[in-house]
């Protein structure tokens, strides 16, 4: 396994600081900001698309368990979770 030469520390701090400043910058920001609004608009739109197919799919799945539910309810209260020794 070959190992690039090390570095010295003053080098690696002048690299991330150079590297903060780019991503600081607004073009960058703004161009990450476009990219995971259009993301999320592609994500949506597969969800859309295939949720019908995704559904049939796992309904027609024989041995639905733990790894391959739809849904998992979250929903729970918190007096579920004392007894008399927490009051």
């Amino acid at each position: 396994c070959h190992r690039p030469p090390a570095r010295r520390a003053g080098e690696f701090f002048q690299d991330f600081h150079n590297v903060l400043h780019t991503i600081q910058g607004g073009a960058a920001t703004s161009f990450a900001q476009r990219r995971l609004l259009f993301l999320e608009e592609t994500f949506r739109l597969h969800r859309h698309l295939n949720s019908d197919k995704e559904f049939l799919t796992q309904k027609a799945c024989p041995h639905r368990d733990f790894y391959n539910v739809r849904k998992v309810d979250t929903h729970v209260h918190h007096t579920a979770c004392m007894n008399q020794k927490h009051p």
